[in-house]
């Protein structure tokens, strides 16, 4: 019987321990406010704890009762732990053998990307142009009876229902869309030179008019303020010898430019 989650929780779409890599590691150990965050309405700076961002009231309540359902909580669990420590732990070998962790880490990527607000919105904006109708029973047959022939538009409650029923399945879809890039572990060259990261980590793009299938797609994931995932579908673009200080800032920039809410930074950067 899976484990059941009250309703009303402050849901992380970016969990606690991913934010914790973006500390500076010469904040004092007793310092209650650690992060740097950028508001991205607000057009300030502000110190904030990991606990106090990147969440909100009941993302991951069900509508309707759990039941046998996994609770999502749940199914982000072991990646959740598992993914601090490999961090650190990679971190104290300057990410030499990163690639030995690649599967986990592509598939840590994965979790926060069907966790987070845009994945959602980008689900509700699709569906909420739909319209279908409430089954009431399932006949032999696979037919089924329908509360009405009159389709009309889902409900709010029908809608999240959809939208945490296509996060889960998406999840156990695994990770065969990233693994179709070819990745590349960049480094950071000083903690004033550092990678950020915003409330949706994952960023991609492609050239003005083309779709993410396209070769010369590139995807982009922090793992922490020292070192940021790139992956390519053209092999031929991968560079060699890392990447240098023009290239961090324009990854800082795209984060700054694709954050809806905040930008999360080891050290207050200036705009």
């Amino acid at each position: 019987m899976p484990k059941q989650f009250p309703k009303g929780r402050n849901d992380h779409y970016l969990p606690k321990g991913y934010l914790r890599g973006f500390i500076d590691p010469a904040s004092p150990a007793e310092e209650r406010e650690p992060l740097c965050v950028f508001d991205v309405q607000r057009r300030t700076w502000r110190k904030r704890h990991p606990s106090q961002i990147g969440w909100e009231p009941g993302f991951y309540d069900f509508v309707s009762r759990q039941g046998d359902r996994v609770h999502a909580d749940e199914a982000f669990t072991p990646l959740e732990n598992n993914y601090p420590p490999l961090v650190q732990k990679l971190s104290a070998k300057g990410f030499t053998g990163w690639r030995e962790h690649l599967e986990f880490l592509l598939s840590y990527v994965q979790m926060i990307r069907c966790r987070s607000p845009l994945f959602r919105e980008q689900f509700l904006a699709e569906w909420r142009q739909k319209r279908g109708a409430r089954v009431i029973e399932v006949l032999p047959g696979n037919a089924v009876k329908v509360d009405s022939l009159k389709l009309r538009h889902f409900s709010p409650g029908a809608l999240k229902e959809g939208a945490i029923n296509k996060m889960m399945s998406e999840m156990k879809n695994g990770t065969t869309m990233l693994e179709s890039f070819h990745w590349q572990l960049h480094l950071a060259g000083s903690i004033d030179d550092s990678f950020v990261t915003n409330d949706n980590p994952l960023i991609g793009w492609a050239p003005d008019g083309e779709t993410f299938d396209h070769h010369n797609t590139v995807m982009i994931f922090p793992l922490c303020w020292q070192a940021c995932l790139m992956g390519t579908r053209n092999p031929l673009t991968l560079s060699l010898d890392g990447i240098g200080v023009r290239e961090r800032e324009a990854v800082r920039q795209n984060y700054f430019t694709a954050a809806r809410r905040f930008v999360v930074s080891a050290r207050q950067l200036a705009l």
